[in-house]
């Protein structure tokens, strides 16, 4: 399936509804707005729907080993649109507990979800310490937040990360001139990813012309 079968088929779902023409123009911007409103809705159902989990692989990354600077921060590939795992290795200081003295263990951290940071902070059992870890995504990077007076990052290849990928953009220039709307980096392909997006985008599209002639908008494109 390429970018003009999805026309097509957006074109066919148009139909049904006696929608105005549907250009070119049109398809380039609401189809990728679609594939980004799908990722995004998919994303923030992940840990509900398992489904969900699996059609978000045709959208994720093979595991991509990475570094953590001696203060905490990764960087972020340029394709990153969403974290779906992070693992570290960090070195202890001193004895703890199990854990020994100049020994690399590994940890998986938890989201520092907004609102929560000065709770965990003011709590004994919620604070960053030798086993619990937290991260924030910011700008392009990943903040851990740990207790450096207990563990340290060294070296370079200590965390590893999935992550969803920022969809290429699907553009129709001519009727013989697109590009691949499914070509992901797994090179996965599915049904239903495919007639889910059409239909996101068919409503997406629509939701738009039904704006465009509420009497607001109508005012104030009379008045132009």
């Amino acid at each position: 399936m390429n970018a003009l079968d999805a026309y097509r088929d957006v074109l066919k779902e148009l139909d049904k509804f006696e929608s105005p023409t549907f250009s070119l123009k049109d398809f380039n911007y609401f189809y990728n707005k679609a594939i980004s409103q799908y990722v995004d809705n998919n994303y923030r159902q992940l840990d509900l729907v398992v489904k969900d989990t699996e059609d978000l692989a045709s959208f994720t990354s093979p595991s991509y080993l990475t570094t953590v600077s001696s203060v905490g921060v990764i960087t972020l590939p340029s394709d990153f649109r969403h974290l779906l795992s992070l693992k570290i290795s960090v070195r202890f200081k001193t004895n703890v507990g199990k854990y020994k003295s100049g020994v690399t263990y590994d940890f998986w951290p938890e989201r520092m979800k907004s609102g929560q940071k000065g709770f965990r902070y003011r709590s004994a059992y919620g604070k960053p310490n030798y086993r619990r870890y937290y991260y924030e995504v910011n700008n392009g990077t990943i903040k851990i937040l740990f207790d450096s007076s207990k563990v340290e990052f060294v070296g370079s290849n200590n965390a590893v990360i999935d992550y969803i990928t920022q969809p290429s953009e699907v553009t129709i220039t001519n009727l013989t001139t697109y590009t691949n709307p499914l070509q992901f980096n797994t090179g996965v392909t599915r049904n239903n990813i495919y007639y889910e997006i059409v239909n996101i985008c068919r409503a997406i599209f629509l939701e738009n012309i039904e704006s465009a002639r509420t009497p607001i908008a109508m005012q104030e494109a009379a008045s132009q």
